[in-house]
């Protein structure tokens, strides 16, 4: 293959940020799973985006963790 094909292959094969987003909506009222996703895309890839970020931020307001919905927004601003 050449070099650009195999990157597009490469590409199609990790999991996009509208995966992620969906993924972490899903996930209803367990905010601990959605930071830990956050963490694993932060490690790993993709880079959070803010379609992601408001995600998850909605699984935290929904919890009541409101000081960490606002954090991801905080980091995301210094980051």
């Amino acid at each position: 293959l050449d070099q650009g094909r195999q990157s597009a292959l490469v590409a199609d094969e990790l999991p996009s940020q509208q995966l992620f987003s969906v993924a972490i909506s899903g996930l209803g009222d367990r905010w601990e799973a959605a930071l830990a996703v956050l963490a694993d895309m932060k490690e790993d890839g993709p880079q959070p985006n803010l379609v992601v970020l408001n995600a998850a931020a909605k699984v935290l307001f929904h919890c009541g963790r409101l000081a960490e919905a606002l954090a991801l927004y905080r980091d995301a601003e210094d980051n």
